[in-house]
């Protein structure tokens, strides 16, 4: 976060990187506000973007637990479940057979997020394939 101003006077303008989605203690009062003007996107000539000063990236790609919670307290599984039991399954390895490609859902096409996205996606295919001597993935 490195905002030239203040949506309120009580919003950070500086800050390292924090979870934004889903931060639990961010949807509270008066946080949220701060959260809103941070989450919010802008739509110029044809693109999506975050505001000025706003910088996101998203965590795990090609982990196998990149998805598992929503939050950051581990309190709202997301894919978690559905992980632990395909890493169950004979032969399946961890960040190797079972991997997955987070998106900031707040992007659509066209954005340069998006296209860098699927650009990564193609990558993580190609190298799982490679990785798996040339298998098949799905």
């Amino acid at each position: 976060l490195d905002k030239s101003y203040r949506s309120h006077w009580y919003c950070r303008k500086t800050s390292d990187w924090y979870l934004l989605w889903l931060k639990l203690e961010s949807m509270l009062p008066p946080d949220v506000n701060c959260w809103a003007d941070n989450f919010r996107m802008k739509f110029r000539d044809g693109t999506f973007s975050n505001n000025p000063g706003v910088e996101t990236r998203v965590t795990g790609f090609g982990t196998s637990h990149g998805l598992d919670y929503v939050d950051n307290w581990k309190k709202i599984s997301y894919y978690r479940d559905l992980v632990s039991a395909l890493l169950a399954l004979p032969g399946a390895k961890e960040d190797l057979t079972v991997r997955s490609a987070p998106y900031d859902f707040r992007y659509s096409p066209p954005s340069k997020v998006s296209q860098k996205y699927f650009d990564d996606l193609k990558s993580l295919i190609e190298d799982t394939y490679q990785k798996l001597n040339n298998t098949r993935v799905v």
